[in-house]
């Protein structure tokens, strides 16, 4: 796709192949890339599952005709939505009792699909006044919808989600992060189930109540900064569902984890990172692999270490599909795996004189998850 936005920007007419169901995506990663009206012509069906006799058949009858009809008719330069029309950012777009509010937001493909608590002016207010940012400034530019996120709009996405106001920083830090070229948001839309995550780290874990103990991901302020993120990516990103966000199965909701510094026997994440200790950050990652944890024991034949390694390095081996979260390698940016390791596991390693750094060297010398952080 984007060496076909890269020739339609010098002029060179192009069309960008895809497969059914794939044609959406493919028009939205082209308006990321400042292109409207990308040429697409779509292969009928999935060719992954055709015979070559049927994928010949499909591409001579079908898809030549296709790509020719792109090629010999002018771009749409337009696209193919129109314009929306421009409204004042605090604007109130619809009046309602809550389910009538929650029915409107279904159909704008606003929410989730779970209800949300609405977000009128009185509640956004009290978001914006946890910010010394203007309300309607340009946080970021987040794609691919390449829509400006900004504290009013970052703010109506964490009252949806049930946030509390304190929660707006590390909101804003976090639409920073996603905004971060290494991140490389333009790309989670894949079939492959791009989930991303949020990792906090500092004083205002306690502050706000962010958990880092056992079941992080469900308790404290843990599930509504997760859903706002969510919201943000579906809202701001421009990621809906079906349309340009392709996970085969779909997705679980977005979360948000911090870490147990205390029962760290390492530095935290924030310090080997460059960030003070009495800092408060955010990082940007994403995963495709959340799921279930392996069990780790120690035998008599080996130390609980040795095991743990074991184990570690036979769970990434399973788990190549990581490497399709980001494709940042070839431009020099650096990316990483990241393993979320419990704190026995982590003191029966340090005790063994593994840092974190090596433990992760002996277990893979893979490069491919993403992480960017922000303080806040």
């Amino acid at each position: 796709m984007r060496p076909a936005a890269a020739a339609e920007k010098l002029g060179i007419p192009s069309v960008v192949v895809t497969t059914t169901g794939f044609t959406a995506i493919a028009r939205a990663a082209g308006k990321a890339q400042g292109v409207t009206g990308l040429r697409v012509a779509e292969y009928p069906g999935a060719v992954g599952v055709h015979n070559e006799a049927l994928v010949e058949k499909n591409v001579e009858t079908v898809l030549i005709d296709r790509i020719v009809s792109e090629l010999t008719v002018p771009r749409r330069a337009d696209g193919e939505e129109p314009a929306s029309a421009t409204r004042r950012p605090d604007a109130i777009v619809f009046k309602g009792t809550f389910d009538e509010i929650n029915d409107y937001f279904r159909e704008q493909l606003w929410s989730d699909e779970l209800p949300v608590v609405p977000p009128t002016p009185e509640r956004v207010e009290a978001f914006l006044k946890h910010t010394q940012r203007a309300p309607d400034e340009q946080i970021a530019i987040l794609p691919q919808a390449n829509l400006a996120a900004t504290p009013r709009n970052i703010a109506a996405n964490a009252v949806m989600a049930g946030c509390k106001p304190v929660m707006m920083p590390v909101l804003i830090a976090a639409v920073e992060a996603l905004a971060d070229n290494c991140y490389n948001l333009n790309n989670i839309g894949s079939t492959w189930g791009v989930l991303p995550f949020l990792l906090i780290n500092g004083p205002a874990m306690k502050q706000l109540g962010i958990e880092n103990g056992a079941q992080l991901v469900n308790k404290g302020a843990n599930p509504s900064l997760g859903r706002a993120l969510g919201l943000i990516i579906k809202n701001i990103a421009g990621y809906k569902f079906g349309r340009n966000y392709m996970g085969t199965f779909g997705y679980p909701m977005n979360f948000v984890i911090a870490e147990n510094e205390a029962e760290n026997p390492w530095e935290p994440f924030h310090v080997e990172h460059g960030f003070n200790r009495n800092d408060s950050t955010v990082t940007a990652c994403g995963t495709v692999t959340w799921g279930w944890a392996p069990a780790i024991y120690g035998t008599e034949e080996k130390n609980a270490a040795q095991s743990a390694l074991e184990f570690l390095s036979f769970e990434v081996t399973k788990k190549p599909c990581l490497a399709r979260l980001v494709e940042r390698g070839a431009n020099g940016f650096q990316n990483m795996i990241t393993f979320m390791i419990a704190p026995p596991v982590a003191r029966a390693l340090a005790a063994a004189g593994y840092t974190n750094q090596k433990a992760a060297t002996m277990c893979t010398s893979m490069r491919v998850c993403s992480a960017v952080s922000w303080s806040f």
